[in-house]
């Protein structure tokens, strides 16, 4: 019995040791993680910003000729730069707010933009709309925005128009949402078309023959939930198919306008400590 009790002893402390070295460390360690989080998702707007693009659009397509009417933003440094101004010539934007214009772009190739990441936007051909193409020069580009979702159970409705960058396109994309770099596609229906595309049709995959030059959008709606333990939620517009290069290929194409993420039925606590969803009367 002593013997054994000599032999165990060691390893008693050890044991004893870890476990209190675990508790102290790792316990507070992932408290902090997931208070950065909340943290940071309480300092993120609750619904999507400038979803019309409208924010600065006509001083920011100034330069712009009405042939090539676009312009690259290089949001993280408040320029942009038209087809009248390439070729490494940017200008400053006056009283740009990056949070105020709101989205980013997965875009990591320089070679044609010369910068990257840019979010590129354009105007119909009487300037009287301002929309994005989300391809901006490079395959499979993404743009997104992050939200603060700190209720979960709540229900956001989704709505967005689409259309093609040429009048004879099929241009299409899909809507990922979730946390940020788990984002997955989210089906969408058609509810309205300006190209006679068939109303009704629910998919993944967001596709329409409307021409945006000639201001003419397919709108498609749809639901999504927040999950529990999510608190930031991304919501990604991926290129699937453009104007040029076959599917995930295409450098071109998918304009977006008039995006739309908003609480459709928030959840409500009780008195008596119970909860459950409730639709928003607003």
């Amino acid at each position: 019995m002593p013997a054994t009790i000599r032999a165990t002893k060691p390893a008693i402390l050890i044991a004893s040791l870890l476990l209190t070295t675990g508790f102290a460390v790792a316990g507070p360690a992932a408290a902090m993680a997931d208070d950065t989080v909340q943290t940071r998702g309480a300092a993120l707007p609750t619904s999507i910003v400038n979803g019309d693009f409208e924010y600065l659009g006509d001083r920011i397509l100034s330069q712009a000729t009405d042939t090539y009417n676009f312009a690259n933003v290089d949001y993280v440094h408040g320029q942009a730069s038209t087809f009248s101004s390439q070729g490494g010539s940017w200008f400053d934007i006056a009283g740009f707010d990056a949070d105020a214009f709101g989205w980013k772009s997965t875009q990591t190739d320089t070679s044609v933009d010369g910068r990257a990441p840019i979010v590129e936007i354009q105007q119909s051909h009487d300037r009287s709309n301002t929309y994005a193409e989300i391809t901006a020069s490079q395959a499979g580009t993404a743009i997104y925005q992050d939200i603060s979702t700190p209720v979960p159970g709540t229900v956001y409705t989704i709505s967005l128009k689409h259309a093609s960058r040429t009048f004879d396109g099929h241009d299409a994309l899909s809507v990922m949402i979730g946390a940020p770099g788990k984002e997955t596609p989210v089906e969408l229906t058609r509810t309205a078309s300006d190209a006679g595309d068939p109303v009704g049709e629910t998919s993944t995959n967001v596709e329409s023959t409307a021409f945006a030059w000639n201001n003419e959008w397919d709108t498609y709606e749809g639901t999504y939930t927040i999950p529990a333990g999510q608190p930031i939620t991304r919501f990604t517009f991926r290129s699937v198919r453009g104007t040029e290069g076959g599917l995930n290929e295409s450098v071109a194409g998918n304009n977006v306008d008039d995006i739309s993420f908003q609480i459709s039925y928030p959840l409500a606590y009780a008195l008596n400590g119970g909860q459950g969803a409730t639709p928003n009367e607003q």
